[in-house]
């Protein structure tokens, strides 16, 4: 049993195997990797976050299945790519399919779209930086960064609500003729497919290059820095940020996996019960985040942020 255990992690990867486990352990091993890759994929699909995931299962391996950090690290970048995969369809099919809006339930494709292709041209700028940058100043600063974010997150309704009642305010203060009223109406429904596209052309591969540089240089952190961008620089409501961001997210995500893959570092031994587990747990978590009070996804989104803000500044 213990020779078949190997001879698996060898054929489906490069990777070196975990040392000899006894029956007892084996099944501790795949059972604790089943919980952590359930309430992994639970916290990415619920918060968009699905490369925060790695945090939790990466000790499992080493602890449990007794990997290396790097087979660690490896095997967990594949489970992220099945959080990320399973989140984005519980969120895609959560709402209405209108493609001249671009939208797919609760994912804005074309800023999803803009958004990972500066995250995939970020991560290959960020990666070669991660070696010549100091490592614990860059984990405190973006810890900084994260701790403003946060609150900025959860002060964004209250702003909008205030501006949205002086706008309301105004407009009993100005006297609109018939003519102007259908101009607007007839502007309002032209404005389709070619206009949300260029909005999102214009505001989207900037987030998508910070994000993806940051991802490169941490390992993580991407979707910290696109959800709240998204939260404070448009008018999505919450679900469709988080939808939008771990499908953002999703090419970087797979690039990052690829390369442990070619590097030797993922073993699939482990992978399978971490994939099947976190890609349950992304979907039933992207489902619980629509079906959420908004104030309450955002509160538990801006939370986290926080959480991990006070993380990195620890380290």
């Amino acid at each position: 049993m213990r020779a078949a255990a190997r001879g698996a992690c060898r054929s489906l990867s490069t990777a070196a195997p975990p040392p000899p486990l006894s029956m007892a352990d084996k099944v501790r091993a795949f059972g604790s990797l089943l919980g952590t890759g359930l309430a992994s994929g639970a916290l990415g699909g619920l918060v968009g976050l699905g490369a925060h995931g790695s945090p939790i299962m990466v000790p499992a391996l080493k602890s449990m299945a007794k990997h290396s950090t790097a087979t660690a690290t490896g095997t967990a970048a594949v489970a992220v790519v099945s959080t990320g995969l399973a989140g984005c369809l519980g969120f895609a099919t959560a709402g209405s399919f209108e493609p001249s809006k671009g939208m797919f339930g609760k994912i804005e494709v074309f800023t999803a779209v803009m958004t990972g292709v500066g995250a995939a041209i970020g991560s290959r700028i960020g990666t070669p930086l991660a070696s010549k940058l100091n490592p614990q100043l860059l984990q405190r600063s973006f810890g900084v960064v994260q701790l403003v974010l946060a609150p900025l997150v959860l002060y964004k309704p209250i702003y909008d609500k205030r501006v949205k009642e002086e706008a309301e305010q105004r407009k009993k203060l100005l006297r609109k003729s018939t003519t102007v009223i259908s101009w607007g109406k007839t502007y309002t429904d032209a404005y389709t497919t070619v206009g949300r596209f260029a909005e999102a052309a214009g505001r989207s591969p900037p987030i998508g290059l910070a994000a993806g540089t940051i991802f490169g240089v941490l390992g993580v952190g991407g979707g910290v820095v696109i959800a709240p961008c998204l939260c404070l620089l448009t008018n999505l409501d919450h679900a469709t940020v988080l939808g939008t961001t771990l499908a953002a997210m999703l090419p970087a995500s797979a690039i990052t996996a690829l390369s442990h893959w070619r590097a030797g570092s993922v073993c699939m031994y482990s992978a399978v019960p971490l994939v099947l587990a976190t890609a349950a747990g992304g979907y039933y978590g992207s489902k619980l985040a629509v079906d959420l009070p908004e104030e309450q996804t955002k509160t538990l989104f801006a939370a986290t942020i926080f959480g991990l803000g006070v993380r990195r500044l620890m380290l």
